[in-house]
């Protein structure tokens, strides 16, 4: 009888995960990241807590500008 050779799965690719980085530490460095003032750095994360990745402030930043004032 011929062996079945078992087949193991490829290895995932393991995604290479954005740094977080506190919002002090962001805030801090805002001018430099995201070419923003520390007024325009609160108000866009305000609501925010905790930490996050550059990429998901700048986005935060965009759409908070996209907004009208009430």
């Amino acid at each position: 009888m011929a062996k079945e050779t078992e087949k193991t799965p490829a290895p995932a690719k393991q995604v290479a995960l954005a740094p977080k980085f506190p919002l002090s530490t962001l805030q801090e460095h805002c001018k430099a990241l995201f070419g923003c003032s520390t007024s325009v750095f609160i108000g866009a994360t305000h609501t925010l807590t905790g930490e996050f990745s550059k990429a998901e402030i700048a986005d935060a930043i965009t759409k908070w500008k996209g907004k009208e004032a009430k």
